[in-house]
């Protein structure tokens, strides 16, 4: 019976549809009417201490930018010294940067605490 109801709902359109249209949970870039880009970063922590410090128009040190993209780096920090809850989190940010008018995509850099590059992600600006 179970198997029946689980391909019934396979089977209908709404059921793929909805997925299909369903919303990232990625970073995001859209630019303004005076022409600034707001950028909205998303990153996994692994607790529940860690946060965004800062978004900044810059790549990491060491890093070559990637031509045609505008290098943003956004860094991880971990609020105090005492013990946190360890679980895998999102941490979200916002702030609004003055990028070239012609950029049309972010090249992303999230440092992580100590101040390695914990992950990168490729955000068009829309």
């Amino acid at each position: 019976m179970r198997k029946a109801a689980l391909l019934a709902c396979l089977a209908l359109p709404p059921f793929w549809s909805g997925a299909a249209l369903a919303h990232h949970p990625g970073s995001h870039a859209s630019r303004l009417p005076d022409g600034r880009v707001r950028v909205e970063v998303a990153a996994v922590a692994t607790d529940g201490c860690t946060r965004i410090e800062r978004v900044r128009a810059a790549a990491p040190p060491s890093v070559s930018a990637v031509p045609g993209a505008a290098a943003v780096t956004a860094e991880l920090v971990r609020a105090g010294a005492g013990p946190c809850t360890m679980a895998v989190v999102a941490v979200k940010s916002e702030t609004v940067l003055d990028l070239a008018p012609g950029i049309r995509q972010i090249m992303l850099y999230i440092l992580a605490p100590d101040g390695t590059l914990a992950s990168t992600e490729r955000v068009p600006i829309r």
